[in-house]
């Protein structure tokens, strides 16, 4: 963060102990800089606010009382939506970070409904599609859906929250099963990392009890991480493009360091908010599937025909992430890691369908 913003952010630390009045009387007066002509002009002062927001909404919570900072979240939220179809990444990411720390992030699919995570899902049909380099064909003999976006924090801090690492059923038959520790990044709507395959595979089976509790799967699916196949025809349709978008790479459509190999600017250092690259949306209707989190799969690296959750044999991850090169998030591109590792690159989104082992 440059210096400047780090000055004006302890102004609105003296501001917001001054009281409540005076400050937000003082940052209304920074609104119009949300507004669209404003905010592609010069988005500076547009920060500033979503700072100060954030600055008042812990001394709020801190107090008595949280404070009322209503009128706010409707421009601010009309701000991140322009700034993600018009702006740059860095200032978009820094926009949306901004609004899921404030918790007005109400996307579908990217918080919780009813306490249980909250997943939009996008349909693939059964059949042919192309496979891998230089691209084989293969089928897919049933339908699935994937999540639109990686499971987010607010996502699995659910899972936490309701037990779930004291939860035996959960852990069945795993080779692992961890204490819980912090993501490197907290905002609600960023991509829960930190995780390993246990920990995914285990929220998968705490979800899908939930959802076919809540009579919210169709008959006999059920919720898993989705296999090698499924994530690739997800990602990238059924003409075998190489990137989940048509063509080469391009930047500013991915969430990946671009200075890696020269091809583009655009480095955040880190994670994004979930569904801020809207020009890298899939065929199928998925984002975040090439950077953003690297995201597991059920299959073993070495033998993808077993896609069982008993074993310690490393597994296959896919989509590149925040610090990879372009390379990398081809959507043919597999890697892999140890199921037991936790790293702030890695993540996963989950996927239902009718059993297939």
């Amino acid at each position: 963060m440059p210096a400047w913003r780090l000055t004006l952010r302890f102004l609105s630390g003296f501001l917001a102990r001054r009281g409540e009045s005076e400050a937000v009387a003082a940052w209304r007066q920074l609104l119009p800089s949300l507004d669209p002509p404003a905010l592609q002009c010069n988005s500076a002062a547009a920060l500033v606010l979503a700072d100060g927001l954030e600055v008042a909404d812990r001394v709020g919570r801190a107090g008595p009382h949280p404070w009322s900072l209503d009128t706010f979240k409707t421009p601010l939220k009309a701000a991140c939506e322009f700034a993600r179809d018009r702006l740059d990444p860095p200032i978009r990411a820094e926009l949306w970070q901004s609004l899921g720390r404030l918790g007005w992030d109400d996307r579908p699919g990217v918080g919780l409904r009813d306490g249980v995570p909250d997943i939009v899902w996008q349909d693939c049909e059964a059949g042919d599609f192309l496979y891998g380099d230089p691209g084989e064909k293969r089928m897919l003999k049933t339908p699935f859906r994937i999540a639109r976006y990686p499971v987010t924090h607010r996502q699995f801090q659910a899972f936490i929250d309701a037990g779930g690492y004291g939860q035996d059923e959960w852990w069945a038959g795993l080779a692992e099963r961890p204490e819980a520790i912090p993501a490197q990044w907290s905002e609600p709507n960023a991509p829960r990392e930190t995780v390993s395959w246990y920990e995914a595979t285990a929220f998968c089976r705490w979800l899908d009890v939930q959802f076919k509790t809540a009579g919210l799967l169709p008959e006999g699916w059920r919720v898993s991480l989705p296999t090698e196949e499924q994530w690739e025809r997800a990602g990238r349709g059924t003409d075998g493009r190489k990137y989940p978008w048509e063509g080469e790479f391009r930047s500013g459509l991915a969430n990946i360091d671009e200075t890696l190999g020269d091809v583009g600017p655009c480095n955040l250092g880190r994670t994004s908010p979930v569904g801020i690259y809207p020009d890298g949306q899939a065929p199928s209707g998925a984002l975040d599937m090439a950077g953003n989190v690297w995201e597991w799969c059920r299959n073993e690296y070495e033998q993808p025909e077993r896609c069982g959750d008993v074993g310690d044999s490393s597994r296959v991850v896919r989509g590149g992430s925040w610090v990879s090169l372009s390379g990398s998030c081809r959507a043919a591109f597999r890697d892999w890691f140890s199921p037991g590792l936790r790293n702030f690159n890695l993540g996963f989104r989950v996927c239902c369908a009718p059993p297939i082992d």
